[in-house]
């Protein structure tokens, strides 16, 4: 496709895109949000976690975090984040993708992040000052637990990518990525339009353009997919999901 790669944007969010909460009491919409987050944990320390919360806009390419920096906790609540790698040479990988509702930034509150978070679409997000949500966890236990049960999504989400990198195909990986990115269309058997580049898929799946390519083109072989200046066309999510939960790809 001729769709010119999207450069990552590595300054942070400029002040018109972020929406902070004023000093003293924090908007109820931002409390409904975090008691959403987080049900486990008690309301008081939730109306606590949101004097010190703020809610950014991250737009299309923007990075949110970089590798060895530390960041506030945070909550994805509309749009898709990415963990990314960087290799040696430059090619970038992502290792797993951030849906509404998951959490980054949690392995911060103890160390420096060990990879990338950039967002793939345009997203939002709620982040709560790291120093606080330390302080609370030391005198709130549902709130430690909580924070362990993210840890723990974590490392199943890189037991996850582990097993797709080591045995999936790249024709594989590719669909699963195109799946993930159009999850913002309901129905699974519903054309989706994503805004992705082969450059950028291939970058996704640790693979390198040509291969993709090569994959795409079987793809729109088999009528599942369409291609154009502005991006790819899934015409079944179904048959999609049917074709990589089958041996027919190997």
């Amino acid at each position: 496709m001729s769709v010119p790669k999207v450069t990552l944007n590595t300054t942070v969010p400029h002040a018109a895109a972020q929406e902070m909460t004023r000093p003293g009491r924090p908007a109820s919409s931002l409390i409904r949000s975090l008691s959403a987050l987080l049900p486990t944990v008690p309301i008081g320390v939730v109306r606590e976690l949101a004097s010190d919360a703020r809610t950014v806009v991250y737009e299309r390419g923007e990075t949110v975090v970089r590798l060895g920096e530390r960041c506030d906790l945070g909550f994805v609540v509309e749009g898709l984040l990415a963990n990314a790698v960087r290799s040696n040479d430059g090619r970038q990988a992502m290792l797993g993708y951030l849906k509404p509702s998951a959490a980054f930034g949690v392995d911060s509150l103890y160390h420096g992040m060990t990879h990338t978070v950039v967002a793939v679409e345009r997203t939002r997000v709620i982040q709560i000052d790291r120093i606080r949500v330390s302080s609370l966890a030391r005198r709130h236990a549902a709130l430690a637990l909580a924070l362990c049960q993210m840890l723990s999504d974590r490392s199943k989400q890189v037991d996850a990518v582990a097993s797709e990198f080591a045995f999936m195909t790249v024709t594989e990986r590719v669909l699963l990525n195109l799946l993930v990115r159009s999850a913002s269309v309901a129905s699974h058997d519903r054309e989706a339009s994503v805004a992705v580049t082969q450059q950028e898929l291939a970058d996704s799946v640790g693979s390198v353009r040509e291969v993709v390519a090569r994959a795409m083109r079987r793809l729109r072989r088999e009528h599942l997919i369409e291609t154009s200046p502005t991006g790819i066309t899934i015409r079944s999510k179904m048959d999609l999901y049917r074709l990589l939960g089958s041996s027919q790809l190997r």
